[in-house]
């Protein structure tokens, strides 16, 4: 048990800040900038590396909405934790390049999906496949039968990403392309379940997605 235990990185949020504790590193909580430096400096391993694959690997158990695992993951990572880890600001104010990766964020972006998306009750919306002019689009069709709650603030980072991308993807920038593909694949399926209700909110995500496309 306490073998399992150390292969662990856990983390909280404190004053706003995300913290890290590491067993192989034994320092107790400590910033992203702390970790990145005991892991280059100290530990034995590329922690760094070591902590997207741990990210990607407990995406991987709540696959398919296994609900159990789902159960055990959410509470070592909550939901505001996992949303803060996402989004693209500095994790503190005295340090502006101590933010997380986006390799990093990422991984975290596709846990949120999997912890807090891709769940009971959610389903699909059997869309018709037959083309409509957006703005005669009736918004009764655009109503979803279940509700994830309060989704604005995923509503917004999408949109606030592609933004900050402004349609520009480049093959050398290999992580921020990761991050981006997360992003697409939280924005499809809250387009799919339904979280778009409105035209106007449909417009708004197309104007900054057809960039995208070029």
């Amino acid at each position: 048990k306490k073998a399992r235990h150390n292969l662990l990185i856990f983390m909280k949020m404190e004053n706003e800040r995300l913290l890290f504790q590491c067993a192989e590193i034994g320092a107790g909580w400590i910033s992203w900038a702390e970790f990145v430096e005991y892991s280059h400096n100290i530990a034995k391993h590329d922690l760094v590396a070591y902590f997207d694959s741990l990210l990607q690997l407990l995406a991987e158990l709540c696959f398919d909405r296994f609900k159990e695992n789902i159960s055990i993951i959410s509470r070592l990572f909550p939901r505001e934790l996992v949303y803060k880890a996402m989004i693209s600001r500095p994790l503190d104010a005295s340090d502006p390049d101590a933010e997380l990766p986006p390799q990093i964020r990422a991984s975290f972006t596709r846990l949120m999906i999997r912890l807090y998306v891709d769940v009971e009750p959610m389903s699909r919306i059997n869309a018709p496949r037959f083309t409509r002019i957006l703005s005669k689009i009736d918004d009764e069709l655009l109503e979803a039968t279940y509700t994830l709650g309060d989704v604005d603030d995923l509503v917004s980072f999408v949109i606030s990403h592609m933004q900050a991308s402004a349609g520009a993807q480049y093959a050398s920038e290999v992580n921020a392309n990761y991050l981006t593909q997360e992003v697409l694949s939280l924005c499809r399926f809250l387009v799919e379940c339904g979280q778009f209700q409105s035209v106007d909110a449909l417009k708004r995500l197309i104007a900054v997605m057809s960039p995208l496309l070029d």
